[in-house]
């Protein structure tokens, strides 16, 4: 992941050479945009795919399309936890795809899931639902198993949801699916990372094991580290594990995901929850 991130960034170095006015520019401009703001958010290094998404969204060559540059845009801004800008553009994207007929979009489903997820983090249980639902339906596919990142990154979502709100969950079937499958793309660190948290969480008997085995993802995302950080710290009670995973969410600049760890805190679980209502006010 860190390496096809730093190579997208090689990519985005190189673009001042080429003419904007020279039409067989065009494909490699923007797929070299695109593709940076994409292998950012799956290295986990959310302020530089914020910077790479409001490139697209603000550029006059690519900025244009009724769906496409948003699209760039939601992921990283829900992961920084900008909820109500992301969810602005989120029913923007939407009415623009279906102003364009619907047409199979299969890389337009990680915007719709992180929609649910910001959705779910809200405490919004049918809006998390509706747009849940909706990932599968913009890929044009029947069955998510023809799309292994859409599978992990579900997987993450549902993990991540399950651990902050109260609604019902499986655990035990979430943590099996996920270390049970070798082909989980680009977006595997998130689901193992997330799906260990949950597993300290729900209290199951084999955490401390599946926290272990998820280490490596924290190698390759910077949102995985930082999130393996904090379940050693809920898992052990670890006052300093937390306040390393406090850190960690502030260098990627993941305030939510701050906000949430300052919570478990003792003696920061008050700024913690007043940085929660601030994030989550509408």
């Amino acid at each position: 992941m860190r390496e096809a991130h730093r190579l997208t960034g090689e990519r985005i170095a190189l673009l001042p050479e080429l003419s904007r006015d020279d039409p067989s520019a065009g494909v490699e401009i923007v797929d070299a945009v695109h593709m940076a703001a994409t292998w950012a958010i799956a290295a986990g290094d959310l302020p530089t795919a914020l910077v790479a998404a409001e490139r697209i969204h603000q550029d006059d060559l690519v900025s244009n399309h009724p769906y496409a540059s948003a699209s760039k845009l939601i992921p990283a801004l829900v992961l920084t936890g900008q909820f109500n800008e992301a969810l602005r553009h989120s029913e923007a994207m939407w009415a623009g795809w279906c102003r364009a007929g619907r047409p199979p979009a299969p890389w337009l489903w990680l915007a719709v899931l992180t929609t649910a997820l910001a959705c779910g983090l809200l405490g919004d249980g049918e809006r998390f639902g509706r747009w849940r639902a909706r990932a599968l339906e913009v890929t044009g596919l029947a069955a998510p198993e023809q799309v292994p990142n859409f599978v992990a990154f579900r997987a993450f979502v549902d993990a991540r949801v399950a651990v902050h709100t109260p609604r019902p969950h499986d655990a035990t079937t979430l943590v099996e699916r996920v270390f049970g499958n070798d082909s989980l793309g680009r977006y595997g660190p998130y689901a193992r990372a997330a799906v260990a948290e949950l597993a300290v969480v729900a209290g199951l008997p084999d955490a401390a094991d599946r926290l272990a085995e998820a280490a490596p993802a924290g190698a390759e995302n910077d949102w995985a580290a930082a999130c393996l950080r904090r379940t050693a710290g809920r898992l052990h009670q670890d006052e300093d594990a937390l306040a390393a995973a406090v850190r960690d969410w502030e260098r990627i600049d993941a305030r939510f995901e701050r906000a949430c760890t300052l919570v478990l805190l003792p003696g920061r679980a008050a700024d913690g929850r007043a940085e929660l209502v601030e994030l989550t006010r509408r």
